[in-house]
């Protein structure tokens, strides 16, 4: 944990007995600021690293060195850019892709990122405004990357890439029926819009489409000519400025 006043505070937790040892601090300041400085931490994929950030200084910390101050490399300080206001360095999180981003205490249009967090020193590639966002940030806000994979090896893939730019569909649930089905499947039109019917593995794979659009409450769908096994059936609008897609999983049997 981390406050101005008290610095690094790293301790070893035993989540067997619940025990806290092996305390080790870092002071970084030599005199009590201001206690309205707030500031985060949060650890690098490969949990060496330990990254401070402090309003408008960012520190990285080598926690495999035995006096963390022989560890301790300082990142940068703020540019003083303001997107509109200005963009400090407050809450830090370690995201699925295994980069760390940093959020103003203010509204932003960008969050900063921190590309290579398991790289030592300014290696990690500290970038100020490096993420546009396609919204504002209000005060404070970060999404919650949960530690789900704390005993992998790998916990997070760098393989993931932004879907910024991106077409987002917003899914809806899809009433087909019989499922499981042998040969024909009901679809109900959602609101008796008109749209394309698709079917596709549960790869993603396309299998068919619709060779025009529907415009009826109900679609007969002859699914004798696929194999036993589970499908997903999507129907899109042909106008369809929300973005929406239905869907259904359906299951196909001798």
């Amino acid at each position: 944990m981390y406050n101005a006043n008290d610095g690094l505070v790293l301790v070893d937790f035993d989540r067997n007995t619940g025990e806290l040892n092996s305390l080790r601090q870092l002071i970084l300041y030599n005199q009590r600021p201001d206690p309205q400085r707030f500031g985060s931490v949060e650890w690098s994929p490969n949990s060496r690293f330990i990254y401070i950030c402090d309003v408008d200084k960012i520190w990285q910390v080598d926690t495999w060195e035995e006096n963390l101050e022989d560890g301790l490399v300082f990142i940068d300080e703020w540019n003083g850019i303001s997107d509109p206001f200005q963009n400090l360095f407050f809450l830090s999180s370690l995201a699925p892709d295994c980069k760390i981003y940093i959020c103003s205490n203010s509204g932003a249009y960008s969050y900063h990122v921190i590309n290579h967090p398991n790289l030592k020193g300014t290696n990690c590639d500290f970038v100020q405004n490096g993420v546009r966002l396609p919204f504002v940030s209000s005060i404070a806000t970060m999404p919650n990357f949960p530690r789900y994979r704390v005993d992998e090896e790998d916990k997070c893939d760098p393989t993931i890439t932004s879907i910024f730019g991106d077409d987002i569909y917003w899914r809806r649930d899809l009433i087909t029926y019989p499922n499981p089905v042998f040969d024909m499947l009901t679809v109900d039109v959602p609101e008796e819009q008109k749209g394309n019917l698709f079917v596709l593995d549960m790869l993603g794979k396309l299998l068919w489409k619709s060779d025009e659009s529907y415009n009826i409450p109900k679609i007969q769908l002859d699914m004798s000519g696929f194999a036993p096994g589970p499908y997903n059936v999507e129907f899109i609008p042909e106008h369809n400025p929300g973005r929406r897609i239905w869907t259904s999983q359906v299951v196909k049997v001798d």
